[in-house]
């Protein structure tokens, strides 16, 4: 079962039973997050501008953590914390177009074996440029978790 999933069992949870309005707060930011990471489900190796996510990153941990505390299975909670840690792909100064190795902008009707290459090359020296910031950031996000007890 993948985090998309995960967030909609959550969701089905919280329709099926009496939850405190803070996990129904948590269900409504987790379900348009997890439509932000499906609008990404082709793209690999990417950074994309946070200002593309539905609201802030902080509000995105806190509602990925109240779930992550509700009853749910162990499997969902690990779901709910990659999704934490994904929130590192999301960096501010990106701008409009997603960074990295985005499939979907690919261009395979290219001019030769040569120009799509040079695409591939150009989409990982831009996606490469942002790693550090990306790789710094997971580590501080699994800090979190550790602190949290995930």
């Amino acid at each position: 079962m993948g985090i998309i999933s995960s967030f909609k069992s959550l969701i089905r949870a919280s329709n099926s039973s009496t939850h405190s309005v803070t996990l129904k707060d948590a269900v409504e930011i987790i379900q348009a997050y997890a439509k932000c990471l499906e609008n990404r489900a082709l793209s690999t190796s990417v950074v994309t501008d946070s200002n593309k996510l539905p609201c802030s990153k902080e509000e995105i941990k806190a509602a990925l953590l109240v779930a992550m505390n509700a009853n749910i299975d162990p499997a969902q909670k690990k779901h709910l914390a990659t999704g934490y840690v994904q929130l590192a792909d999301f960096q501010s100064g990106v701008g409009d177009k997603v960074v990295g190795l985005d499939i979907s902008n690919i261009d395979i009707d290219a001019d030769g074996v040569d120009a799509l290459a040079e695409q591939v090359s150009q989409s990982q020296q831009d996606f490469d440029s942002w790693t550090l910031r990306i790789d710094a950031e997971q580590k501080l996000l699994l800090e979190e978790l550790k602190k949290a007890g995930f």
